[in-house]
């Protein structure tokens, strides 16, 4: 099939594919997969059945495109990892440490500085343009290895305490 026209967005929903449909577009390109666990039946009883009736029905395939951002050297993890200011990073999960040790998820790196944990946190506020930083209980007084992921980040923190990391920041534990 050829692709005619794709529209982009960060979530497949219903009014996407709606929106795909008045537009031409026979491809959605969605950062976050519409599907997170296996679909036993297709009878539209809630969103994401629907959503995907609907892309089937109009002959729209949607590509979701997040592990791919995620599992790349310069994905969102890295450019997470850039806004800190983190220097000698690497890939925090390598999928193939080593043939391809630029592949995988997350980033490990260090702060320029030392940094007390509190002011590194009001910093990371800053820095994320956010108004809120939820956070366990400080383990360390100081900062300077940091491990990210930009993603959904729980199953990496075995690796950041493996790789000795002050702290682990992911955008979430839970989606």
């Amino acid at each position: 099939t050829v692709v005619n026209a794709a529209l982009i967005t960060l979530d497949c929903t219903e009014a996407i594919v709606d929106e795909a449909i008045e537009t031409g577009c026979n491809l959605i390109i969605a950062h976050h997969p519409i599907i997170f666990t296996g679909l036993k039946k297709l009878n539209g009883s809630n969103y994401v059945q629907r959503t995907v009736i609907k892309a089937i029905k109009n002959n729209i395939a949607v590509y979701a495109i997040h592990t791919n951002l995620d599992n790349v050297y310069n994905g969102v993890s890295a450019k997470i990892a850039e806004k800190l200011g983190l220097q000698n990073c690497k890939i925090l999960a390598p999928k193939d440490e080593k043939n391809n040790p630029n592949v995988g998820s997350g980033i490990l790196g260090e702060l320029a500085e030392s940094i007390e944990s509190k002011a590194f946190l009001e910093s990371l506020k800053t820095i994320m343009q956010t108004d809120c930083v939820r956070h366990t209980s400080l383990v360390r007084s100081t900062i300077k290895k940091v491990a990210v992921c930009g993603g959904s980040g729980s199953f990496l923190l075995s690796n950041a305490k493996a790789l000795d990391a002050d702290i682990y920041i992911s955008a979430d534990f839970k989606y």
